[in-house]
């Protein structure tokens, strides 16, 4: 009886970001009298979830560790900025492609070396490090970027780029050492450790990774918006937990992380917020609906999980 009442928790955490989404496209379909699924909105949902997609896959073996990286927006944001001023003062087009990576990157390798060698809480580090960026960036306004910059917002691009590295990073999370290893590491660092696992280097490994996928969101963001300004990939990283959450992705990581929640998360969140605007609701209480389930959410897989573990 026992094992049996396990299996079906078991099943409802699994089924659960599926009843989601359904859930989120049938009560905005109505709600909005079939908006929702107009071809234009349609496109919208998809270029907002491509954004979602790419940074959740990067940042998936941070959240698999059982980590997070709070700054990733400030960085991208900030990034982005120093690009499109180099652009403006130099007119050299080619610094928006280097700039935002060897900033990401760059901050990735010291987020990633205070994690693994000094030990900090990398919640309190990123999260400091965010505040940082924030108060450097201040009042700035708007800054054009290239128009070669345009090509990567084509609906041809995206898609192609988005499968590409659907199955580059499906392939390093499911199929490499470095995937197993992030999985380990969530869970049991101790058990990670006897295994002869190097977990500093995987730690570092998984800051390096969000530091490239920085640089892309950095890139997708400019060409998207044709101009940077302080509000980019605004609460970016927020939303990007939020639809790791809600696709199942265990916030502890562990073996339990799989990919599938990116996609399933970033188009609860996409369709969410889509939703959310055709209803006309202000942008500040969008983020703290988001933010409620997110709580809930969390409040309600944690208790599910104990309960399993309990039987």
């Amino acid at each position: 009886m026992k094992i049996q009442s396990k299996l079906n928790t078991k099943l409802l955490v699994n089924v659960f970001p599926w009843v989601s989404l359904i859930l989120v496209v049938a009560v905005f379909g109505v709600a909005s009298k079939g908006l929702l699924f107009s071809a234009y909105n349609l496109k919208t949902i998809f270029s907002q979830s491509v954004l979602f997609i790419i940074g959740g896959l990067g940042l998936s073996f941070l959240f698999a560790q059982g980590a997070f990286d709070l700054s990733f927006g400030s960085v991208v944001c900030f990034a982005s900025l120093l690009a499109a001023k180099a652009v403006e003062v130099t007119g050299v087009d080619l610094l928006i492609f280097v700039i935002p990576f060897v900033v990401c990157i760059g901050i990735g390798i010291l987020n990633g070396l205070l994690y693994s060698r000094v030990g900090l809480v990398v919640f309190i580090q990123t999260l400091l490090l965010k505040g940082t960026f924030t108060t450097l960036l201040g009042p700035i306004g708007h800054i054009k970027v290239p128009k070669v910059l345009n090509f990567f917002d084509s609906l041809p691009f995206t898609l192609a780029f988005t499968i590409v590295a659907t199955v580059f990073v499906g392939w390093l999370f499911s199929y490499t050492a470095f995937g197993k290893h992030c999985r380990m590491v969530g869970s049991g660092q101790e058990a990670t450790v006897q295994s002869g696992v190097d977990i500093r280097k995987t730690k570092l490994l998984a800051f390096v990774a969000a530091g490239v996928t920085g640089g892309v969101i950095s890139l997708l963001s400019m060409a998207r918006g044709g101009q940077v300004s302080t509000s980019t990939a605004s609460n970016f990283e927020f939303n990007v937990m939020i639809a790791l959450t809600l696709g199942g992705m265990p916030s502890e990581g562990g073996t339990g992380a799989k990919l599938r929640s990116v996609f399933i998360g970033c188009f609860i969140v996409s369709v969410l917020t889509n939703g959310m605007v055709l209803l006309g609701i202000d942008g500040r209480m969008q983020e703290v609906i988001k933010g409620l389930i997110f709580v809930l959410v969390l409040i309600m897989t944690s208790r599910l999980k104990e309960k399993s573990a309990t039987m």
